[in-house]
């Protein structure tokens, strides 16, 4: 060495302490260990310094505010308690990486939680064509999106392209929590724009601008609200409902419209408890019931027919048919009203069905007609006759006769019980005599003979005529 040469140690003695401020920085040029023999020494260290902070092998040719290194991360890491990393510009910030990895862009907070804080908009944008292309994944808990004024996500994809997937894992909440009414829309714009929802990868409803489709699965409406108007209950439908299927309901069905409608040539009204039914068949209408049938009206119950040809018919086919009326029963051959007698026929009125019963018991109304028949019939005398051709023992103090049948309505003595004594005339050799036990005869329609009170000799004629 000169001796006119001066070591910097000997100017200074402040090299060691120079070295103990550096300890710890490491980058690509970073040398194990700090010997500076003079100043070139000292200098170098300092360029690769600046090297180790912006990348560039000349420390002195770097573009002004990039950091670029080939091998190594980049990382700013504040290591005070409290301490925070600002990049702070007056203008934009933009961090760009030009890696291809999934991953090449990983903001990762190690212990704590990432917070994304803007006066403006905040806007994620990814260019890939991938379902997920941008992906808000929490992998424990869950994803709270909350927005103090409307919160939108779009898909501006075409019919065909890539659409946006919002994936809550075990369960996804949306909600609008907002005091003046909060409200989540769900809404596909664009001429012929959809809303689909679909569950296990079965779409079960779809909505459009013209129709909303529930298909693959059944909808529950779970609530039990009443109803008493076609406004009110858990399901209300302002317009019309159009059903395909069977229609079940589970308390009565009740229509406030004018008209009910059955538009099927075959269609029918059952009633399956009983196995009751009101259709059409053929062109006839049916109104059947394995049970009893009651047509009640409080202003009155008509069977009308219009036809020309076929009027009304009441038919049991197992049992009896009824027709009953607290005040009448009329049978009328017009359409005119007739109310009480007018131009109708009256079956029954007031008292005549009890005086029916006084008269013929329980007889039908055919029965009792052909009782009256058989007895208006029997008007014709009857004569019966006997010539003695001995005399007649006496028997207990009676003298019987038996007389045979001559002509008439009542061939049978038996038959003539009952018969009072302007009904019965017996003669004996053309004398007319009087019945009774005390007086000339009694009639024994036990036994089918005339018990006289006097003797019978041969010769006598004895004659009775039944008048009744």
């Amino acid at each position: 060495m000169s001796s006119t040469q001066i070591r910097l140690q000997q100017l200074t003695g402040s090299l060691a302490s120079i070295k103990d401020g550096v300890t710890g920085v490491s980058s690509q040029g970073a040398a194990a260990a700090f010997n500076a023999d003079d100043l070139e020494g000292i200098l170098k260290y300092y360029a690769q310094a600046l090297t180790n902070l912006h990348g560039a092998a000349e420390f002195g040719n770097q573009t002004i505010g990039k950091i670029a290194h080939a091998t190594n991360d980049i990382v700013l890491e504040s290591q005070g308690s409290g301490q925070q990393i600002y990049l702070d510009a007056s203008n934009k910030v933009r961090l760009a990486a030009a890696g291809t990895d999934a991953d090449s862009m990983k903001i990762e907070s190690e212990q704590g939680g990432v917070d994304i804080d803007a006066l403006l908009s905040v806007n994620i944008e990814a260019d890939e064509a991938a379902a997920d292309a941008i992906r808000l994944n929490a992998t424990a808990g869950g994803i709270d999106i909350d927005s103090a004024d409307v919160f939108s996500i779009v898909s501006a994809a075409s019919t065909g392209g890539t659409p946006s997937i919002i994936d809550g894992g075990a369960q996804l909440d949306l909600e609008a929590d907002y005091a003046g009414g909060g409200q989540v829309r769900l809404r596909g714009l664009g001429s012929g724009g959809q809303v689909n929802i679909t569950a296990n990868s079965t779409q079960t409803a779809y909505f459009t601008d013209s129709l909303s489709t529930f298909q693959n699965v059944p909808v529950a409406v779970t609530d039990s609200s009443a109803a008493a108007e076609s406004d009110q209950g858990a399901l209300r439908v302002t317009g019309g409902a159009g059903i395909g299927g069977d229609l079940h309901v589970g308390s009565s069905l009740v229509v406030t419209g004018s008209v009910v409608e059955f538009v099927n040539s075959a269609a029918e009204l059952q009633f399956a408890e009983d196995a009751a039914r009101i259709g059409m068949h053929s062109g006839v209408m049916i109104v059947e019931s394995d049970a009893a049938l009651f047509l009640t009206g409080a202003g009155g119950a008509s069977l009308v027919s219009d036809h020309a040809t076929y009027g009304v018919e009441l038919k049991a086919t197992q049992a009896g048919l009824y027709l009953t009326g607290s005040d009448e029963i009329v049978f009328a051959t017009d359409s005119t009203d007739h109310g009480g007698w007018q131009g109708g026929v009256a079956l029954s009125k007031d008292v005549d069905g009890a005086t029916f019963f006084s008269n013929f018991g329980t007889k039908s109304i055919l029965g009792a007609i052909n009782a009256l028949n058989v007895s208006l019939a029997g008007t014709q005398p009857t004569l019966m006759e006997n010539k003695l051709s001995a005399d007649v023992s006496e028997s207990a103090g009676s003298w019987p006769v038996v007389v045979a049948f001559v002509e008439g309505d009542n061939t049978s003595l038996a038959g003539w019980s009952g018969l009072k004594k302007n009904e019965l005339d017996v003669y004996v050799n053309g004398q007319l005599l009087r019945s009774g036990s005390s007086d000339d005869y009694v009639l024994n329609t036990t036994t089918g003979q005339i018990d006289f009170k006097f003797p019978i000799l041969a010769e006598d004629l004895v004659v009775a005529i039944e008048r009744k």
